[in-house]
């Protein structure tokens, strides 16, 4: 028993982490599944919105196949859910119990608790293969915990906090690097693509990439190609699998914007800024992650390539740097040693180099100025506009970064190691301290947040007896969405993230005529028709018969 402990411990002591970083930023709050009120404003933009009334028309009509089809979204014909950013790794297993959940429910706090608690555990797994001096591991666990790139996406986009599959590709990969790419661990990468395609879709390509750098080093050292196969072609069937599974390829094409749209800025892992909850204020927008360092100027939609490291990570790479020099004038043998043993990994150089150029992009950009617009082919633009936020591709190197500038401080001797890792963690903590309590302070009293525009209890009341809501335009009002989910009811409201709405807009017109033409049920019994234009409001009242009501924002379209 004790020895089962002593194992467990660390992995223990990860999980702890990660809670204890989760409920000093966040509170308790977002844990109550049972409770919405803190999320009906959304969370600095709206997806939150999105993601939670993607999973109310999962929890009211239920699933279908592909996993996430419901006729919920886009009714009458139904979406995937997936495409909306559920997060369909906790979407599919809830809407099978949806008839054992309680009235309201969430899974959104208990997946970023979840996240960074795995995102602990994970850091300890990765971090205890450079030492075992647990009190270096657990404040380099720390520190990936307070990771800014996670804290910045999490309630935003709340899918995108997974940050530790990135974590555990990269232990599969040192693991594998010292005591070999065994099938077991090439299967451990194809399982964690198949988690990250039930994410969400931008973890695969991060997971894969180093899958592949794992497989290659393996491939050139041994000639062994199944571990090769296994890791990076058996990822690649799984992740595409489980996409087609749960109906990421039932559209094509995104929502706007193109590939180069959101490239990382070339300032961005000292520039300290992202999207704040005030981004529609004119001269606000700007959240400042940094007590000590400015914010520096970027080019249009770089604010969404947030790649800052934090003062104490930046003072470890200047600190790895000086160590360099030393080395290189007074070791000169250790030098050469430590070099060897560097390039011995230059499977895992190559693919963070292809992850850096694709999160700068063809248009690469240093704070306000655009440098130079690469022209790439046209095919490759539409295909490399599948992954069009490509800022978020440097991920995988930043946690790389983030773990070699702690590896290197292992190397010190114990007094002096104790004394860095805490100047580090201190400055790192005082660093963004600003922004988490800005966090916290946010989630403190949620009930005092504005919630989204959304219809009153009254207009609510009308439609009681009702199964759905047809606008007859194309809508894309969130908070609208959501009342009407929280109502019980399916909507045409345009949620999905990808695709376009000409078919969605086409089927509108269609009834829309219909209605013109004196048709009271073109979509059958039990629907409510909304339009924001007055005029076509009594045209099609006077045709069809149905009763024009105010509702919300315009017109309801009842049955007498």
């Amino acid at each position: 028993m004790k020895q089962t402990f002593r194992r467990a411990a660390p992995s223990l002591a990860g999980l702890t982490i990660g809670l204890a970083v989760f409920l000093l930023v966040y509170g308790p709050v977002p844990l109550d599944s049972t409770r919405d009120d803190w999320l009906l404003g959304g969370y600095i933009e709206t997806d939150l919105l999105q993601h939670y009334a993607a999973w109310l028309a999962i929890k009211n009509q239920g699933l279908g196949w592909p996993l996430t089809f419901t006729t919920g979204l886009n009714w009458p014909a139904g979406a995937a859910a997936a495409l909306a950013d559920c997060i369909p790794l906790l979407a599919v297993p809830f809407g099978l119990l949806r008839g054992l959940l309680p009235g309201t429910f969430q899974y959104f706090g208990l997946f970023v608790c979840g996240s960074l608690m795995l995102q602990g555990e994970a850091a300890v797994r990765l971090l205890r293969l450079f030492t075992k001096r647990m009190e270096w591991v657990l404040g380099g666990a720390v520190i990936f915990c307070l990771s800014p790139i996670l804290l910045e996406r999490a309630f935003r986009h709340t899918a995108l906090c997974a940050h530790w599959l990135i974590l555990y590709a990269l232990w599969l990969y040192f693991k594998s690097a010292e005591e070999g790419l065994s099938l077991r661990r090439a299967a451990g990468f194809a399982a964690l693509a198949a988690l990250a395609a039930s994410i969400h879709l931008y973890f695969v390509p991060m997971v894969l990439a180093i899958a592949f750098a794992a497989g290659l080093r393996t491939l050139v050292r041994t000639r062994r190609w199944q571990p090769f196969a296994l890791a990076a072609g058996g990822g690649s069937l799984a992740a595409l699998a489980v996409a087609w599974a749960l109906g990421f390829f039932t559209v094509s094409g995104s929502a706007d914007g193109g590939y180069g749209t959101f490239g990382m800025n070339l300032n961005a892992l000292w520039n300290p800024v992202s999207l704040d909850w005030n981004w529609w204020v004119p001269g606000c927008g700007q959240l400042h992650w940094s007590r000590v360092l400015p914010i520096r100027p970027l080019v249009a939609n770089s604010l969404d390539s947030f790649n800052y490291l934090g003062l104490g990570l930046l003072a470890a790479l200047a600190g790895c740097a000086l160590a360099a020099a030393w080395l290189l004038t007074r070791r000169r043998a250790q030098a050469k040693a430590l070099a060897k043993q560097a390039l011995s990994h230059w499977p895992l150089a190559l693919v963070c180099c292809a992850l850096t150029a694709f999160a700068v992009s063809n248009v690469v950009t240093a704070n306000s100025r655009t440098l130079f617009i690469l022209p790439l082919p046209q095919w490759l633009t539409a295909l490399c506009g599948v992954f069009r936020a490509s800022g978020r591709m440097f991920w995988p190197v930043w946690y790389l970064v983030a773990a070699l500038a702690l590896a290197v401080l292992a190397k010190l001797p114990r007094r002096r190691l104790a004394a860095a890792l805490a100047a580090v963690l201190a400055l790192q903590v005082f660093d963004l301290s600003g922004a988490l309590a800005q966090k916290h302070d946010w989630f403190a009293e949620p009930a005092l947040r504005t919630a989204a525009p959304a219809p009153a209890e009254e207009d609510l009341a009308l439609l009681e007896e009702y199964d759905a809501f047809y606008t007859l335009e194309v809508c894309t009002d969130r908070g609208l969405a959501v009342a009407l989910g929280r109502a019980g009811l399916a909507t045409n409201i345009s949620l999905l993230a990808r695709g376009d709405d000409s078919a969605l807009a086409d089927g509108i017109e269609t009834v829309r005529a219909a209605l013109e033409a004196g048709e009271s049920a073109p979509l059958g019994e039990g629907v409510a028709f909304y339009t924001t234009d007055e005029a076509f409001a009594d045209a099609a009242s006077a045709a069809s018969g149905l009763r024009k009501t105010p509702f919300y924002q315009g017109w309801a379209l009842l049955e007498p």
